[in-house]
């Protein structure tokens, strides 16, 4: 089974930023026992995103723990960098969203204004 995890944008410029976000995949990843398949991808001149995959059974349960333990270090590493994920799982909302937060508050507003019968993503997003 392959679950995918898309990281934050990167300046590539030197070089090292890159070089950076990939020691720090590939180090929290082993840390876990799994191995990083990376996909670096330019996005602008100046900018690129990385898709990483791990596989795993999905049947094992001990093997799901580490795999989500591991999304949620390097996330959390990420966003002591101030970067942010494209997106993430449900499991990962707490960790992102900070509902006292200005733009939280936005995106709560913006839902209920757009969608006020809660028919779209119900639960799934901010309330």
């Amino acid at each position: 089974m392959w679950n995918a995890l898309r990281s934050p944008v990167y300046s590539i410029t030197p070089g090292a930023c890159a070089r950076e976000a990939i020691d720090l995949i590939e180090n929290e990843f082993a840390e876990h026992g799994f191995v990083a398949y990376i996909s670096l991808n330019l996005v602008a001149e100046k900018a690129s995103e990385c898709v990483i995959s791990f596989a795993f059974h999905k049947t094992k349960e001990e093997k799901i723990s580490r795999a989500h333990a591991c999304i949620e270090k390097l996330q959390d590493q990420y966003l002591k960098k101030d970067s942010f994920p494209n997106r993430v799982g449900i499991q990962s909302r707490a960790q992102i969203v900070d509902e006292d937060d200005v733009f939280w508050r936005t995106v709560r507003d913006l839902k209920q204004i757009l969608n006020p019968n809660k028919i779209i993503a119900s639960g799934a997003e901010i309330t």
